[in-house]
């Protein structure tokens, strides 16, 4: 029973160090569009991510409650504001790092507009 427990914990250990959590959304695309109105330079950056497909919620007999409690506790890109602000985040660092590749703006700039579809974010703005 000595030498079992040993292999037991190192089994149970093992398992919970090689569980990765899938990401709550994957970048699909990006898109980063360059105007200038009166003289003034604007721009737009889209950041899409891929649509998750829709979830059967429904228990089977082979599904086990644990299981189950975690396909309930899984968040849905469409339906999670906390991932569509987590998103609108990434985006804006996203968006300044391209900026700085770029060297589109001079100084600074402002983000004027954000536009939201199901799976993409649109910051629009200008040069200050």
């Amino acid at each position: 029973m000595k030498k079992a427990l040993p292999i037991i914990l190192l089994a149970l250990l093992s398992g919970c160090a090689s569980k990765s959590d899938m990401p709550a959304y994957e970048i699909n695309n990006e898109k980063f569009i360059a105007s200038t109105e009166n003289k003034q330079k604007a721009f737009s950056y889209t950041v899409s991510v891929k649509p998750t497909g829709a979830v059967d919620l429904t228990p089977t007999k082979n599904m086990s409650r644990s299981a189950y409690k975690k396909l309930l506790l899984t968040e849905s890109f469409s339906d999670s504001g906390a991932l569509k602000l987590e998103l609108e985040d990434k985006a804006a660092n996203m968006l300044e790092k391209e900026l700085k590749k770029r060297r589109y703006c001079d100084k600074t700039h402002s983000i004027d507009d954000v536009v939201w579809r199901d799976y993409s974010v649109k910051l629009s703005g200008k040069c200050l």
